[in-house]
């Protein structure tokens, strides 16, 4: 096993990715696994109807609702706690989680079923998801060699998807000056963190993590030692993040 020196959250990925591994090529003797085995599983990953994520999209005119209530788009988020992204989705009838609309259904009194359409997300998988695959994969079969199991790791020979058009994501200037904008109308809470999240570059776990203990108003620094990362429906914190302990951050 990997777990022992893995995050909580990683080991965590890594199982749940080598529960897919695993019905993939599980009947196949290790001394037998080929990079042609591997290949093909990549290949399959990428196939319409890999994912077993579950999508629901509203049937009723939701911003027609809204105000039949007297209601706000920023209240319900508020009220439920699902983001206000989704109900910006849900406004313009795009599809979102499952999980969500659950939420939403309980909020609004209607029952699931007859509120929303349940379908499986049938979009395949990226390539920067096979290459997770691969590094989880690839690390067993490291060490498979390193035991003296195997004399080679075959995944090292499997081709892969390119990720060469693969693009980060990010806000430029106007898109900031933007946001910055539209946040004038929302709620303090999230004008807060979004705004603050902007000017600061921190990532999500960081950002959870924060308490008050890490802020100093006299210094105008707050200090970065330990991130918050939500998986399996659990939130764990971690005292122990894979960067220095000490990163500053300038609020003034």
């Amino acid at each position: 096993m990997l777990t022992p020196t893995l995050k909580a959250k990683t080991a965590f990925e890594y199982e749940k990715r080598m529960g897919v591994v695993n019905q993939a090529l599980g009947h196949i003797k290790l001394k037998d696994l080929k990079p042609g085995h591997i290949a093909s599983f990549y290949s399959n990953l990428q196939e319409e109807g890999m994912r077993t994520k579950e999508l629901a999209n509203i049937k009723i005119d939701f911003s027609k609702w809204l105000k039949e209530q007297h209601l706000t788009m920023a209240a319900m988020s508020e009220k439920t706690g699902v983001s206000l992204w989704v109900f910006k989705k849900l406004k313009n009838g795009q599809s979102i989680a499952k999980d969500c609309a659950e939420t939403i259904a309980k909020a609004m009194g209607m029952d699931m079923n007859q509120l929303f359409v349940i379908k499986k997300d049938m979009t395949s998988l990226a390539a920067g998801t096979i290459h997770t695959y691969h590094r989880v994969l690839s690390a067993v079969l490291f060490r498979a060699v390193k035991w003296g199991y195997i004399q080679y790791n075959p995944a090292s020979r499997a081709d892969l998807p390119s990720l060469a058009n693969r693009w980060a994501k990010y806000l430029d200037e106007p898109d900031a000056r933007r946001l910055l904008e539209l946040l004038r109308h929302e709620p303090i809470k999230w004008r807060t963190i979004m705004t603050f999240d902007l000017l600061s570059g921190l990532r999500r776990g960081e950002l959870a993590g924060l308490r008050w203990q890490d802020v100093n108003f006299e210094e105008q620094t707050i200090m970065i030692t330990q991130t918050f990362d939500k998986f399996n429906d659990i939130v764990v914190p971690e005292e122990n993040p894979p960067e220095p302990m000490v990163e500053v951050k300038k609020i003034g």
